[in-house]
Parts: C-alpha cells; structure tokens; sequence
C-alpha cells in the first residue's frame, strides 16, 4: 500500500511539475500577448500620427497647387496685356512710320513749291 500511495504521490507530482510548466508556459505566451497588444497600440498611435502628418502635407499641397493655378493665371492675364500692349505699340509705331512719310512727302511738296515761288518772285523782281 505503501508503495501505491510512493506511486501515486510520485505520479501527482509529475502532474504538477507538467501543469507548473504549462502554467508557465501560458503565462508566457500571456505576457508575449499583452506585448503584441502594446506593439499594436504603438503602431496604431503612430498610423494615427502618420495619417494626420500626411492629411496636413495633403492640405498643404492643395494650398500651393490652387496658389501655382492662381499665379499662372495671373500669368496668363499679364501676357494677354503684354500682347495687347504690345500690338498697340506697333500700331503707333506704323502710324508714325506713316505720319514721318506725309511728313516727308508734304515737306518735299512744300520745298517745290518754295522753289517755285522763289523763282517767281526772282522773275517777278527782274522785270
């Protein structure tokens, strides 16, 4: 009886030795779950940060695209009345060209006509 009891006492130990390492064990993978948690946490709280910084850098781009839309724009508009501008300068430039060869003609007429009349009256003052 004795050495049933030995027996039985050695066999609840060796049970209890299995349990305390399975104890362990899960105790173990308890902590290595509780760290995973902790990662996560971390990771979402960074993908929380990362999603923010990048709707920011979103926000500021949309700024800067509709400020180079505005700019060219504006761009466009000077160009337009550079052209404008310009095609206005030409035309005077033209009309001076123009107003510089009347000019000319006219004085030509005029300096004909002087000579004429110079030569009439040198007629009229020799008779």
């Amino acid at each position: 009886e004795n050495a049933q009891l030995s027996n039985m006492v050695q066999s609840l130990q060796e049970q209890l030795k299995l349990k305390t390492d399975e104890s362990t064990s899960l105790k173990q993978e308890l902590d290595s779950i509780k760290q995973s948690g902790v990662v996560v946490a971390e990771v979402e709280a960074e993908n929380a940060e990362l999603r923010t910084a990048a709707k920011a850098a979103n926000e500021q781009l949309q700024l800067k695209t509709d400020e180079a839309s505005s700019l060219r724009q504006e761009l466009r508009q000077v160009q337009e009345s550079l052209e404008s501008t310009n095609e206005k300068l030409l035309q005077a430039e033209l009309g001076s060209q123009k107003y510089i060869e009347v000019s000319r003609a006219k004085t030509s007429e005029l300096g004909s006509e002087n000579a004429q009349l110079r030569s009439t009256v040198q007629s009229l003052q020799e008779q």
